[in-house]
């Protein structure tokens, strides 16, 4: 359930023998939420899949509701993109690094309904 009332939105998510959600869906009766907050709460962390890849790990999480989330990360390229988060939820997608792109990772996340956007933060490096 995305809020209080079930004419506003509810979510379906598949999962095999209670583990790991398989697929997502959203539905709207009455259309997408048209209405912009002005924070939704989103934060994004990144951090390295392996040592043998480039790709990084992004999760993205958010305090309500956020609408159509989409991720900008030059020389990156998402597993996923403009999807829901449901309040308190979270999602974490592949960054594939896109050719011969050097550099670290920068970048933001947005949601549609929301004016704020998220920095995507890096881990904290250790010496």
């Amino acid at each position: 359930m995305l809020t209080a009332s079930r004419s506003e939105g509810t979510r379906l998510t598949v999962r095999v023998h209670g583990g790991a959600p398989l697929a997502e869906a959203f539905h709207f009766p009455l259309g997408l939420p048209s209405a912009r907050e002005l924070d939704v709460g989103l934060t994004a962390e990144a951090r390295p899949l392996d040592d043998a890849s480039l790709d990084v790990a992004l999760t993205v999480r958010a305090r309500r509701f956020a609408q159509s989330v989409t991720i900008d990360a030059d020389g990156f390229v998402p597993a996923d993109d403009w999807f829901h988060i449901v309040p308190g939820g979270a999602r974490t997608v592949r960054l594939r690094r896109a050719g011969a792109a050097k550099g670290p990772l920068r970048g933001t996340v947005t949601a549609l309904n929301a004016e704020a956007t998220a920095k995507i933060q890096l881990p904290a490096t250790t010496s």
